[in-house]
C-alpha cells in the first residue's frame, strides 16, 4: 500500500528527476547534440508521456532547468552567507565566493541559450532579484552593482568561451574583488566613527 505522503512527494521527485536528466544531457552534449524530449525521458527513466505530464513542451522543460540552476546558485550564495558576521558587504562577498566556487567546467558547458529561459513574465528579472540584496548590503550600491555584474560577466564568459580563464588570473580576480569589498567595509566603518 502506498502512503498518502509518498503519493504527494512522488510527483515532485519525478519532476526533479526529469530536470536533472535534462541538465545532464545539456552538460554532456549541449542543446543541439543530445537534447530531445525522447532522450530526456530515456535518461530520467520515464515514458515520454510521463515527461509531458510534468512539462508540456521543450520550452517548459528548459525553463524548469534554468530555474533549477538559478535556485542552486541562490542556495550557494545563502550557504556562503551562513559564514558571515553581519557586516556591510557580506552579501556581495558571499555572491563573489559562490561564483568562484562554482565549477568552471559547468559554466563552460552550459549553453548561453538557457539564459533566455531565466526570465519569466510573471516574476522579476534576475537583475531585480539580486539588486535588492545589493542595495541593502550596506556599501556603495553603485560599486556593489558593478562588482556583481562583473561576476555575472565572468559566468557568461565561461559559458561562451571555449578556453577557460587561466586559474591564476581567476584567483587574482577573486582576490582583488574581495579587496574592493573590504575597502568599502573599511570606508563604512570610518564613516561610522566620525
Amino acid at each position: 500500500m502506498v502512503s498518502a505522503m509518498s503519493r504527494v512527494r512522488n510527483p515532485e521527485l519525478k519532476r526533479q528527476k526529469i530536470i536533472d536528466a535534462a541538465h545532464k544531457l545539456l552538460l554532456e552534449g549541449g542543446y543541439f547534440k543530445k537534447f530531445s524530449l525522447d532522450a530526456v525521458a530515456k535518461e530520467a527513466g520515464v515514458s515520454k508521456g510521463g515527461l509531458i505530464h510534468h512539462f508540456e513542451s521543450k520550452d517548459a522543460l528548459l525553463t524548469a532547468v534554468s530555474q533549477d540552476a538559478a535556485r542552486q546558485f541562490e542556495a550557494r550564495v545563502a550557504k556562503e552567507q551562513e559564514n558571515t558576521n553581519g557586516q556591510p558587504g557580506d552579501f556581495l562577498a558571499s555572491y563573489i565566493n559562490a561564483v568562484f566556487k562554482q565549477d568552471i567546467a559547468i559554466n563552460s558547458q552550459l549553453s548561453p541559450m538557457l539564459l533566455s529561459y531565466l526570465s519569466d513574465e510573471n516574476s522579476s528579472t534576475r537583475f531585480e532579484f539580486w539588486q535588492k540584496f545589493t542595495d541593502e548590503d550596506g556599501i556603495d550600491p553603485i560599486l556593489g552593482t558593478i562588482i556583481r555584474l562583473a561576476m555575472d560577466g565572468l559566468i557568461y564568459a565561461e559559458m561562451i568561451d571555449k578556453t577557460p580563464i587561466d586559474p591564476n588570473l581567476r584567483q587574482s580576480i577573486q582576490q582583488r574583488i574581495l579587496e574592493m569589498v573590504q575597502e568599502q567595509r573599511n570606508a563604512v566603518s570610518e564613516r561610522q566613527k566620525s
